[in-house]
């Protein structure tokens, strides 16, 4: 049961991060080209969470399906490097979000 919450907890952080992906696809309506829409994507922190997601699930279903237990399997997040980044993203995210001035504009 504890597999499947955890395997969900990355398809939802997934489908957040291709929501706003799918929501910034107003931006060619207001006359913007796609190498401004790449280049906006690319910017914005809340769309890392579609990568995040995917590698997250990427890993958890190879651990698990070659026998490794929940607890190897969080020693091996802490352990790599790469995996830091995902933390340092949301907190840069958390960031971003509460020091936003009123003056401000979020699309």
């Amino acid at each position: 049961m504890f597999k499947y919450v955890l395997f969900l907890f990355g398809f939802g952080i997934t489908i957040i991060g291709l929501m706003y992906i799918i929501l910034y696809l107003n931006l060619f309506t207001l006359g913007y080209n796609f190498s401004f829409y790449v280049n906006f994507i690319i910017r914005r922190l809340e769309c890392y969470n579609f990568i995040i997601g995917i590698v997250y699930i990427i890993l958890y279903l190879n651990l698990l399906t070659i026998g490794y237990n929940f607890s190897f399997y969080v020693n091996f997040i802490i352990k790599r490097i790469e995996c830091w980044y995902s933390i340092i993203g949301i907190i840069i995210m958390l960031i971003s979000i509460f020091k936003g001035g009123k003056n401000e504009l979020y699309i």
